[in-house]
């Protein structure tokens, strides 16, 4: 079993020691009938965008410590929670009460009343072999879900793994541009009506990487 890798935008090695991991928020999306929120916790959205088709950066969280932010993720991967705490107290991390081993996640969430959709995105067994590595960033295949809430009910699905990006950076770089298009690397949502599918992918130094590139569909 493996302990979870570094997070997204964010890298710091778990050698004995433990290691926090810095999240990253950037973004959130809005159209005429859709919105994005910053967390299905939060009671506020971002303001509006023309179109729910523009490119947007995902949103990053730690599991380390449940939030009101992350709660309906961290509840998402509750399974996979508890594993990756097994591996690292295997590897000698000590964990406080109260808390968990790092893990870091990614998401993305939609809104059109009454249904709000999610896809999350948890970097823990991740393919073994990078999808792009090199002295900045590694990106890895990853599990994922998309849920849909509509009241009180949710439905969970498993996707194929996407991409998740990690930084080998020692500290978390300043948030970056919102523009699909000024973004140096990234990963990025978008919303495609047709299909009812979000899409997804990943910019790496101003350029999309083919293999990282994916519509979920958040139904059939």
């Amino acid at each position: 079993m493996n302990v979870s890798s570094s997070t997204h935008f964010m890298l710091k090695r778990l050698g004995g020691a433990r290691a926090r991991i810095v999240a990253r928020s950037v973004g959130a999306l809005a159209g005429a009938s859709i919105a994005v929120g910053l967390s299905l916790g939060a009671d506020s959205f971002a303001g509006a965008y023309a179109n729910p088709a523009d490119w947007l950066p995902a949103t990053s969280t730690d599991f380390e410590g449940e939030t009101a932010d992350n709660a309906p993720y961290f509840d998402i991967w509750s399974q996979e929670i508890g594993r990756n705490n097994e591996a690292a107290r295997a590897h000698g991390v000590l964990i406080p009460p109260g808390l968990q081993a790092p893990l870091a996640e990614a998401h993305w969430s939609i809104r059109s009343d009454p249904t709000i959709a999610a896809v999350t995105i948890v970097n823990f067994d991740c393919d073994p072999t990078p999808v792009y590595a090199d002295a900045e960033l590694a990106i890895l295949k990853c599990p994922t879900r998309t849920v849909l809430w509509t009241g009180p009910l949710r439905a969970i699905r498993n996707q194929p793994k996407t991409c998740f990006v990690q930084s080998r950076a020692a500290s978390a770089p300043a948030a970056g541009p919102a523009s699909f298009a000024a973004a140096k690397s990234g990963a990025f949502m978008s919303y495609d009506v047709a299909s009812t599918s979000i899409k997804v992918g990943v910019i790496v130094d101003h350029r999309v990487l083919d293999e990282c590139s994916a519509y979920l569909r958040l139904k059939d």
